[in-house]
């Protein structure tokens, strides 16, 4: 097991989790690996899932405004209309 002495192996999606790097290196490994691991059953039904899980977030987080601030529900609603 390493370390935090011993040095990053950047390029790696291992660095991006478990180091913590977000170096172009590691950020470009990580990014291609979710992009592999997506294409895969279980990360189509996690995506799907997380998917989901936003819509229900984002709907009760609206609710929420609607009916405790309806000044500024008001407003957005406008600022979507005039757009």
């Amino acid at each position: 097991m390493e370390n935090d002495n011993t040095p990053v192996r950047h390029g790696t999606y291992a660095a991006y989790t478990n180091r913590k790097c977000r170096c172009d290196l590691c950020k470009t490994a990580a990014r291609e690996y979710m992009r592999e691991y997506r294409k895969t059953e279980s990360g189509r039904a996690r995506s799907r899932l997380y998917t989901h899980i936003a819509t229900k977030r984002s709907t009760k987080a609206a609710a929420w405004v609607r009916e405790n601030h309806p000044d500024v529900w008001e407003k957005i609603c406008s600022e979507i209309i005039a757009k």
